[in-house]
């Protein structure tokens, strides 16, 4: 149970840093595509 427990916090950590990680490049791709 707990193990389970673990897995699936590290897997939503994960998920969660892949997902700013995207984000945060989106960001800077746009930026940089768009003159201001």
């Amino acid at each position: 149970m707990g193990l389970a427990l673990w897995g699936a916090a590290c897997g939503t950590a994960v998920s969660a840093m892949s997902s700013a990680n995207a984000t945060v490049t989106m960001v800077l791709v746009l930026r940089a595509a768009t003159p201001l």
